[in-house]
C-alpha cells in the first residue's frame, strides 16, 4: 500500500481543527519530512471568510458572535436572518459586503469594530428595529444606501475621518434623536 505524505497531512491538518488545541505531528521517516499542526482555537483559527449567502434565510438565528479570526463578511452572508438580534463582531474584522445583514428585522444595536475599512452598499439597509449604530474612524467611506430603511434609528455617530456619505436622506428617519456628523463630510 502507497501512502501520500501531501494527503496524510491535509487530512491531520484537517483533524487539528477539530481537535482544539491537540498537537498533531506526522513524520515521514522515509524521506525525513515532518509536519505539526495545532491550533488552540480549533476550528475558530481556520475561519477567515464568511462566505456569501453563508446563513442568508436563517430566520431562527437569534445571535453570533464572529471569531477574531474573520477578517471578511461577504455579500448576502446574514441577509434576512429575521431572528437575529446580536452580532459581536470579531477585533480583525476589515469588511462587511453589500447586504451583508440587509433585513435583519430585528437587530437592535451595532458596534462596528476598529479596523474595519469598508462598509458596503445596502449593508444594513431594511434593520427595521435598529436604534443605535458607532462606525469607528478606521472607515473612510460608507456604501451607498448603507443603512436606508432603518426606521427605528435614534442614534447615529460618524466617524471624524468619514469624506463621503453617499445618499445623505436614507439616513434620516422619523425617529432619529441623535446624530453626529464631522465637519469633513461633504453630503
Amino acid at each position: 500500500m502507497v501512502f501520500s505524505f501531501t494527503t496524510i497531512c491535509e487530512r491531520m491538518q484537517e483533524s487539528a481543527f477539530l481537535l482544539e488545541g491537540l498537537t498533531i505531528e506526522i513524520i515521514d521517516e522515509v524521506d525525513g519530512r515532518s509536519e505539526s499542526y495545532c491550533y488552540l482555537n480549533g476550528l475558530k483559527s481556520f475561519i477567515e471568510y464568511i462566505n456569501e449567502d453563508a446563513f442568508n434565510g436563517c430566520y431562527s438565528l437569534e445571535k453570533i458572535s464572529i471569531p477574531d479570526s474573520v477578517v471578511y463578511i461577504d455579500n448576502f452572508a446574514f441577509h434576512t436572518c429575521i431572528g437575529l438580534q446580536k452580532i459581536k463582531f470579531g477585533c480583525n474584522l476589515h469588511d462587511i459586503g453589500e447586504y451583508a445583514f440587509n433585513g435583519c428585522d430585528s437587530i437592535e444595536s451595532i458596534v462596528i469594530p476598529s479596523g474595519v475599512t469598508d462598509i458596503k452598499t445596502y449593508c444594513f439597509n431594511g434593520c427595521v428595529s435598529l436604534k443605535s449604530v458607532e462606525i469607528p474612524s478606521t472607515v473612510p467611506e460608507i456604501g451607498e444606501r448603507a443603512f436606508q430603511n432603518c426606521e427605528s434609528l435614534v442614534k447615529l455617530y460618524f466617524p471624524a475621518n468619514l469624506s463621503n456619505l453617499e445618499q445623505s436622506e436614507t439616513y434620516l428617519s422619523h425617529s432619529l434623536q441623535y446624530i453626529y456628523v464631522p465637519n469633513t463630510i461633504t453630503v
